[in-house]
């Protein structure tokens, strides 16, 4: 195959909305919904007049984290994801021990997070995460279950993740705080 480009720039648009309250006394709850290519840009490196358009992708998000002490949590949660034929869905759990006094301390966090997801017919992924501060390191490990895992032999692959957050929208009086969803990832 010839392409005639070979980079291509599109625009596309995605919006979400998410919803959270307080599940109890020592909990939080949350669910959300997106949309991402909501305008299926064209994205073929082709330039003939049979344009490839990227589907829309719709994802569906839900979890609740409850404390179980003064410094430990466990949260639960689940991810649902469709883009033209394919559907992904995935659930995990993962137990929190904070390194500091008070578990909800969006501000100043201090965590270490252990669990593990499962992306259904085809990962057992076990993770492990470090929050410190605004930024969150973690690390996990694929292993496959799926069909493929006679050709991979069960193995997949290491992920490290490095993450940042901000806890407010504005600053001072009129500044606007992230939701307290205990440690979410």
């Amino acid at each position: 195959q010839v392409l005639t480009q070979t980079g291509k720039n599109y625009f596309t648009m995605a919006a979400g909305i998410m919803f959270t309250r307080p599940a109890g006394e020592n909990g939080n709850f949350y669910i959300g919904a997106s949309l991402y290519n909501a305008n299926k840009p064209t994205v073929s490196f082709s330039s003939s007049n049979d344009p490839v358009k990227l589907e829309r992708r719709w994802g569906l998000n839900g979890g609740v984290t409850v404390q179980s002490g003064a410094n430990n949590a466990f949260t639960f949660y689940a991810d649902a994801f469709m883009q033209g034929g394919n559907k992904q869905a995935m659930f995990g759990g993962f137990y929190t021990w904070s390194l500091v006094n008070q578990y909800y301390d969006d501000i100043n966090k201090s965590s270490l997070h252990f669990g593990g997801i499962y992306r259904w017919n085809d990962a057992v992924i076990p993770t492990i995460k470090v929050d410190y501060g605004q930024f969150g390191f973690g690390f996990s490990y694929d292993v496959n279950i799926s069909k493929l895992n006679t050709a991979s032999q069960s193995r997949g692959g290491f992920e490290l993740t490095m993450s940042y957050r901000n806890c407010a929208f504005g600053s001072g009086d009129n500044g606007i705080a992230c939701p307290k969803l205990g440690r979410m990832f």
